[in-house]
């Protein structure tokens, strides 16, 4: 059963969105009005502080009056599979698409909630399907906490599929490369407001939390290589014309230098990435991660 569908009922009106990082909590609070204000807090989890605690350990408590929220899931609580598509009717998918996945992921089929997406071009001959797939187990504790605190939950998600919704719907590709603190790099590239290419990239972990010395010895052209692998992709197998510009949203005090390195190892632009959604906001990385899902979810009501 897809993620929002087991979990979600839809609303409408001040939004909330709770994005559960590998150990952070991000609360970003978006209300619509003349004009619109989006805040962000970071929030510690840790075995000594679940989710319903760091929840709770917001410095400003949290809204009587929210009319939604979603939860985006980090990379440590789901996966995403691509495999074959199954030769079934469009009513047998999901339950296929659980079978499929059963050794490919480390959860019990009977545990999987599931949800699936195709990207608009595949590789010549293909017929891929992409599955998302988190735990039961996992995620209806986190569910309860918000019921409990009166947050109606209207989605649950991923980045990859929210991103996109903070980009403008432009012909030109743009390759986004962006992390929160204590996870793996997430490269994604968007095109007319959609997700055409998406991967984590392992290694980067402490990214934020590199001298500029190590930056310039080898991290940031190691990743400017990731970055070049991404594109030779995009380009070759899916046959599309060549990304116009990288952005780039990271943790840590050195993100204008990161930009200023990659700049220097290609040929298109490379600069920040400031959505419009949240040009007055000033958010850093994990804010924008927990905006994304309130934009997307916005898009979806």
């Amino acid at each position: 059963m897809p993620l929002g569908r087991l979990f979600g009922r839809k609303a409408s009106g001040e939004r909330i969105g709770v994005r559960v990082g590998n150990d952070t909590l991000t609360l970003c609070r978006y209300h619509a009005g003349a004009p619109s204000t989006i805040s962000a807090e970071r929030l510690s989890l840790s075995a000594e502080q679940d989710f319903d605690a760091a929840l709770h350990s917001s410095a400003e408590a949290l809204p009587a009056n929210a009319s939604d929220c979603q939860i985006t899931l980090g990379p440590k609580h789901y996966h995403i599979v691509q495999v074959d598509r199954p030769r079934v009717d469009e009513s047998e998918l999901a339950q296929a698409l659980s079978w499929a996945i059963k050794d490919l992921v480390p959860i019990p089929p009977d545990q999987m909630a599931l949800d699936y997406f195709e990207l608009p071009v595949q590789p010549a001959g293909a017929d891929k399907i992409n599955v998302v797939c988190a735990d039961t187990s996992v995620l209806k504790p986190m569910v309860d906490v918000l019921h409990s605190a009166k947050l109606p939950l209207s989605n649950v998600c991923v980045d990859e599929l929210n991103l996109p919704k903070l980009f403008p719907v432009i012909d030109e590709a743009q390759l986004l490369v962006i992390q929160q603190e204590n996870e793996e790099l997430l490269l994604v590239i968007v095109k007319q407001g959609m997700l055409y290419f998406s991967r984590r990239v392992r290694g980067y972990d402490l990214l934020a939390t590199m001298t500029p010395e190590e930056l310039r010895t080898g991290v940031v052209d190691n990743l400017s290589l990731e970055a070049q692998r991404s594109l030779d992709y995009f380009e070759s197998q899916l046959r599309q014309p060549p990304v116009k510009q990288i952005l780039v949203s990271l943790p840590g005090a050195h993100s204008e230098l990161i930009i200023e390195l990659l700049s220097a190892n290609f040929f298109i632009p490379v600069s920040s990435f400031e959505p419009e959604a949240a040009v007055s906001a000033n958010l850093d990385s994990s804010g924008l991660l927990g905006l994304a899902g309130i934009i997307a979810s916005e898009g979806a009501s």
